[in-house]
């Protein structure tokens, strides 16, 4: 797996129990603790305006 270019680990909904789900707060937990990708659920509002859910 040593050419995989992906990231190994991933950050689920950001920082895990570190900082709230799906904050920018949890965004930059994981990316200080070295994480490459963040995955977390955007939906659309009903006027159109993407947002994450608390």
């Amino acid at each position: 797996m040593s050419n995989w270019p992906y990231p190994r680990i991933v950050a689920h909904r950001g920082g895990g129990k570190l900082a709230p789900e799906n904050t920018l707060a949890a965004i930059d937990v994981g990316a200080r603790y070295g994480h490459t990708m963040i995955e977390f659920d955007a939906k659309l509002s009903k006027d159109g305006q993407i947002f994450l859910p608390a």
